[in-house]
């Protein structure tokens, strides 16, 4: 199983503002077409239901086939994602999975797949992890996006 993971950080400076900047729709397709160039396909979407990340989530997934009942809200409690990925990918063989998350959710996937590390001077990055046969995650691949002005 691979988990391709990407934090999209971009800082709004409204908080009110629950959509997406157009600055925040530029990462998001910078980064879809970076999924695209390297075939990782997801099967299978996950996002921590904030409005932003469900609309990060739309633009990544653009033309990658997932259908919308596979992409679903992370449980609150981050301790339990790497159970709750497994049971939705049960039976699905070799799944790909997308996990979106914003600045706050980026410490939660540390925990969960250590080398999830986001340089912290880029608002948009990926990194696609890969299980291996011991239960640990190798990183297989690497995406920086907008740096920090």
């Amino acid at each position: 199983m691979r988990v391709i993971f990407i934090r999209h950080g971009e800082r709004v400076d409204n908080q009110e503002t629950a959509a997406l900047t157009p600055h925040g729709r530029d990462m998001a397709t910078a980064a879809r077409a970076w999924l695209a160039e390297k075939g990782h396909v997801p099967t299978h979407a996950f996002h921590t239901g904030r409005v932003r990340t469900v609309q990060t989530s739309d633009i990544l997934l653009e033309g990658a086939g997932v259908v919308a009942s596979k992409v679903r809200s992370m449980p609150r409690d981050w301790t339990t994602w790497p159970t709750f990925i497994s049971e939705s990918l049960r039976g699905a063989g070799d799944g790909s999975v997308l996990l979106v998350g914003h600045q706050p959710t980026q410490n939660m996937l540390e925990r969960v797949f250590p080398e999830a590390l986001a340089p912290t001077n880029n608002r948009c990055a990926g990194i696609v992890l890969e299980s291996t046969a011991d239960g640990t995650w190798r990183c297989q691949d690497y995406y920086a996006g907008t740096p920090r002005k």
